[in-house]
């Protein structure tokens, strides 16, 4: 019976334990280090995913709403616009592209806005803050300002009007105007293919492309014009290149604008002009003074090295700015000369032979070039007379008489005020004058020029003893001479255009 007792006891001691506190503790504390360890395995996955969302882009949001307001627009060269009408619709173009139709707010739009602007643009948006509700405000202002395209079509039809005579040799600046002025107008839907534009086209183009243009085709489209007038582009540049030239581009000689240093006092204006030493005896001691050649006026030099030829005035030699007026009558004229004739003008009956030239003992006699031609009225070619021209390399005008000018009944003149030069003169003259255009043609009418005049009392204080040569005239005797005085002077200008 005790050994029973004692086995039945023994089996509730093992059950007990089982289920006991210890039991229990146990089972805790297994529970316990197993979820520290599921809690530090989650800590290093958490981390290598925010290791990994770090270095790739976070994928694109089904609503864009909160990313707004961070988003910025890439780094770009941003357009200017100075308030010139036609250059409007091309900025706005861009402007609306660029940053209107972007997805930021509007205080950054206007922000970018107030940046673009300056001049008169600016102006114009000079009373508005920086404030949201104000880019709307400021961009009604710039439209109504500047959005009109009736004006637009109007000023860049007068642009191209304006737009001055290609020259020979620099025609890319021509072309290129024009190009940009058909752009513009076809931006703002102008049909550009009229006859009216290529009419205007035409008049821009010196005389040797015209004479290609209508020789090739008489009807041209503006897309068919401007092709060729590009090929004629690249092909002068071309030659330029092969024959060594300089760019043309760099090359645009202006004979009025041409910078004049005087050598007396160095200030802007020709030598024989200078009034601070207005006398022969004070320019020639300038002439010591500053170290310089009697027969050219520059440094470096002595006067019987110089191979500048002599003074025109009197045939000595010295610089015609110091030539003193008694020098012009010392010298002995011949009993064949009249004594109130000291020069000889000399010409060719033929238009393609060199200017003819003769030998002569007396100092006194100083040939001239000179031409017959005719002139006339640019808006009335009736109006035309016979003329006897002056060639004058020294002159950086043209001049016309003012006798001329008004047998041919020319009116539409621009005023100026001139200091001349005339010929045996020791001042300048300070004059009021008027700036023209003649048309001068040749003796067989065949060969036309429109020179650019300014009008003078008289070319000439005298007429001149006027002989026509023949290319077989040998002997003095032969020539046969009359008086006559030149309606015309054409300068340096027009004669390296013409001859």
């Amino acid at each position: 019976m005790e050994k029973e007792q004692l086995k039945k006891e023994e089996q509730l001691y093992k059950e007990a334990q089982k289920e006991g506190f210890l039991h229990t503790l146990e089972i805790g504390r297994d529970a316990l280090f197993t979820l520290i360890s599921n809690v530090q395995r989650l800590e290093q996955a958490i981390q290598t995913i925010d290791k990994e969302i770090d270095s790739t882009e976070p994928p694109t949001p089904v609503s864009t709403a909160p990313l707004v307001s961070q988003m910025q627009l890439p780094k770009m060269e941003m357009r200017t616009f100075d308030g010139t009408l036609t250059a409007w619709p091309v900025f706005w173009d861009w402007f609306r592209i660029a940053v209107h139709d972007q997805p930021i707010p509007p205080l950054n739009k206007l922000t970018y806005l107030r940046g673009c602007l300056l001049g008169a643009a600016a102006s114009v948006i000079e009373p508005y803050a920086l404030r949201t509700q104000n880019y709307e405000v400021v961009l009604a202002a710039l439209k109504k300002r500047y959005e009109r395209p009736a004006a637009i079509k109007q000023a860049l039809y007068r642009e191209l009007e304006r737009l001055p005579r290609a020259k020979e040799g620099n025609l890319r600046t021509t072309i290129e105007a024009i190009d940009r002025i058909i752009e513009l107008l076809g931006f703002q839907g102008k049909d550009v293919d009229s006859t009216h534009i290529i009419y205007l086209i035409k008049q821009k183009l010196p005389k040797s492309i015209l004479e290609k243009i209508e020789y090739e085709k008489s009807e041209w489209k503006v897309p068919t014009l401007r092709d060729r007038l590009a090929t004629f582009v690249i092909a002068e540049e071309n030659v330029a290149s092969i024959l060594g030239y300089a760019s043309k581009e760099s090359y645009s000689p202006h004979w009025d604008t041409m910078e004049i240093r005087c050598s007396f006092c160095t200030k802007p204006h020709r030598t024989h002009e200078c009034r601070k030493f207005s006398t022969p005896d004070e320019r020639s001691k300038r002439v010591v003074e500053l170290k310089l050649c009697f027969l050219c006026l520059k440094e470096g030099h002595r006067s019987k090295d110089c191979k500048a030829s002599q003074c025109f005035k009197c045939g000595r030699r010295h610089h015609p700015a110091l030539c003193s007026p008694a020098n012009n009558t010392d010298n002995k004229v011949t009993k064949n000369t009249p004594v109130n004739q000291t020069t000889i003008h000399l010409a060719t009956t033929e238009t393609n032979a060199t200017f003819a030239n003769i030998r002569t003992s007396p100092n006194n006699l100083t040939p001239l070039w000179c031409i017959e031609g005719f002139a006339s009225n640019p808006r009335n070619h009736h109006n035309s007379k016979k003329v006897m021209v002056l060639l004058d390399t020294g002159s950086e005008r043209s001049y016309i008489t003012k006798n001329l000018a008004q047998t041919l009944k020319m009116t539409d003149s621009q005023h100026e005020t001139l200091s001349v030069g005339p010929f045996a003169a020791t001042k300048p003259i300070t004059m009021e004058t008027r700036r023209l255009q003649v048309v001068l043609e040749s003796q067989d009418r065949q060969t036309k020029e429109v020179v650019t005049v300014n009008t003078v009392p008289s070319i000439l204080h005298r007429p001149l003893q006027y002989a026509k040569i023949k290319m077989n005239v040998r002997q003095r005797h032969d020539i046969q001479t009359a008086l006559q005085e030149p309606e015309l002077l054409l300068g340096a200008d027009v004669i390296s255009r013409i001859l």
